[in-house]
């Protein structure tokens, strides 16, 4: 790698699109630039770093293309089952509306699976579902909808039939009922400010590729955003070691209970 070039378009990258490439784990970053700078025909960083000055499309695109947008419907089916089975239950003690946070939300696949699935479980729930994204392309998309057939093959007929509704013979648009329970919002976790009093905030698959100061930083905001027992849900290829730190406990593989102060 060509360490004082990169150093010089993360710096110009940062001063034009308002992100952080430092606090991404280097290896994996420097390989997805170096494949773009590739295939666009590019010299190298430096040339990169230039061009973006001037050329506001050209950073649109990298913002796109340095956003992992990798989700599906009901990923991980099992962990979805510890969601309405565990998680839910014991947020809903005692309530009647719950706040849910979908960050990194991609393409809209995770909060509509959220909104589905307790709406199936929890009919009679008040909920609130903010999900955001750092690419407000893939929020555009997420907004609209629509999804391949293909692309939702997790939910059976009797799912598809209720809560989708038929686009063209290949694609299938969410309905409107579950649309209504998520607002969708653009949204940096290295930058803005975090949403409050969330009771379960889901973030997936997506703090592996920080470096780990940056990822301490983010457990830290999400455990001042949840209300007292909230729960933060991760990934299938995520650990948080010593979550005590961030005053969490483990409910269930993957699920974080924030405790309350002095417990």
């Amino acid at each position: 790698m060509d360490t004082q070039n990169y150093s010089y378009f993360i710096q110009e990258f940062k001063k034009i699109a308002k992100i952080d490439l430092s606090s991404y784990k280097d290896d994996q970053m420097v390989r997805r630039l170096e494949n773009f700078i590739r295939n666009k025909g590019y010299k190298d960083f430096m040339e990169l770093g230039q061009l973006i000055r001037t050329n506001k499309e050209l950073v649109e695109e990298l913002k796109g293309y340095i956003t992992i947008n990798v989700t599906e419907f009901l990923r991980n089916e099992k962990m979805w089952e510890d969601f309405y089975k565990v998680a839910i239950p014991e947020l809903a003690k005692g309530k009647r509306k719950l706040k849910l946070w979908s960050a990194a939300c991609s393409s809209g696949e995770e909060p509509y699976t959220i909104a589905i699935l307790l709406k199936e479980h929890f009919p009679n729930l008040d909920i609130e579902i903010v999900a955001t994204d750092l690419d407000a392309v893939i929020l555009e998309k997420a907004q609209k909808g629509v999804y391949r057939k293909s692309d939702i093959r997790a939910f059976d007929s009797r799912i598809l039939s209720r809560y989708f509704d038929v686009v063209d013979g290949d694609f299938l648009k969410v309905k409107d009922e579950i649309k209504a329970k998520v607002r969708f919002e653009r949204h940096n976790l290295l930058e803005d400010t975090f949403p409050k009093s969330v009771d379960l905030i889901v973030c997936r698959n997506v703090l592996i590729y920080f470096k780990d100061d940056a990822k301490n930083e983010i457990y830290t905001k999400f455990s001042n955003s949840l209300t007292d027992n909230g729960v933060l849900f991760i990934g299938a290829t995520e650990q948080i070691f010593k979550p005590e730190q961030f005053g969490f406990k483990i409910l269930k593989s993957f699920f974080y209970q924030k405790q309350k102060e002095g417990k």
